[in-house]
């Protein structure tokens, strides 16, 4: 993800469009502008960004190598729940009147 003023761009590795908004106009990133030519300047200007000196490719191996080590889950094992204040979102969040 970067970010550059209003506009925010979001590359996902593999994925064939990044996303891009305007969080001046959709500051809840509810229309993606990646398509839309008028945009098409900061679209190509952000994603250089996000991917100079990026290697997906690389980042994937190595996930993949640290799931191989990685001992299977033990299935008796359960962990412990959270104390009711630890719970995300807090009571009341994203809560709005009518």
């Amino acid at each position: 993800m970067v970010r550059r003023g209003p506009w925010k761009l979001i590359h996902h590795h593999g994925c064939p469009s990044p996303q891009l908004f305007n969080l001046d106009n959709d500051p809840w990133e509810l229309h993606d502008l990646a398509g839309d030519p008028a945009c098409q300047e900061q679209r190509e200007s952000l994603l250089a960004l996000a991917i100079a000196g990026w290697d997906g490719e690389a980042i994937v191996a190595t996930v993949q190598r640290r799931r191989a080590l990685r001992p299977p889950p033990n299935p008796a094992v359960r962990p412990r729940p959270l104390p009711a204040a630890d719970y995300w979102p807090p009571p009341g969040c994203n809560v709005f009147p009518e």
